[in-house]
């Protein structure tokens, strides 16, 4: 009787052993994608920081320019946030402090505007359907989101601008 005991204590302890092997494992692979995504965003901040400046020279010379994108709208009908957030879990706080950000943000706007969420990633999504408020959805994006991704969202905020569906839009993403 006192064997069996003892060999039950043996295989939880090894149970728990073979589960921290893995946990540590899942958190140095978590490491490397966090590091490599940090480079990859520093990598690009040259070209964004070149991108702003030729988009505000641009914007400072040109008055006669007219497109729908360019135009001020003064009366605001409707506001657009997008939450940006992962697919699974596993990354902390990130999901929750996104999402809870957001919906400080949405509280706080004291003009009462109809609101609409686009949520990028499934924990967005899932949040908000509870709430009954997704206007669009894009999930399944992967750790590396394409270009063709990232303009179909893009497409989408630029097609409820024009169209007057929509005339504000708040991104809510990490900083990295």
């Amino acid at each position: 009787m006192a064997g069996a005991g003892v060999r039950e204590y043996k295989r939880r302890i090894r149970s728990v052993k073979s589960t921290q092997q893995i946990t540590k494992a899942m958190k140095m692979v978590a490491a490397a994608k966090l590091r490599r995504a940090q480079e990859h965003a520093e990598a690009s901040r040259p070209y964004t920081e070149t991108l702003q400046g030729t988009l505000a020279r641009l914007a400072a010379v040109s008055f006669d320019v007219r497109h729908p994108l360019l135009e001020k709208r003064e009366d605001v009908r409707k506001v657009g946030y997008i939450v940006v957030t992962s697919d699974r879990g596993l990354c902390g706080g990130y999901n929750t402090n996104i999402i809870r950000t957001a919906n400080m943000a949405i509280a706080e706007d004291e003009r009462k505007i109809p609101e609409g969420i686009i949520a990028v990633g499934r924990k967005a999504r899932d949040f908000y359907r509870k709430k009954g408020n997704v206007d669009a959805e894009f999930v399944n994006l992967g750790d590396n989101v394409s270009y063709a991704d990232a303009r179909e969202i893009a497409q989408y905020v630029m097609n409820a601008y024009e169209n007057r569906n929509w005339t504000r839009f708040i991104w809510y993403m990490p900083s990295l």
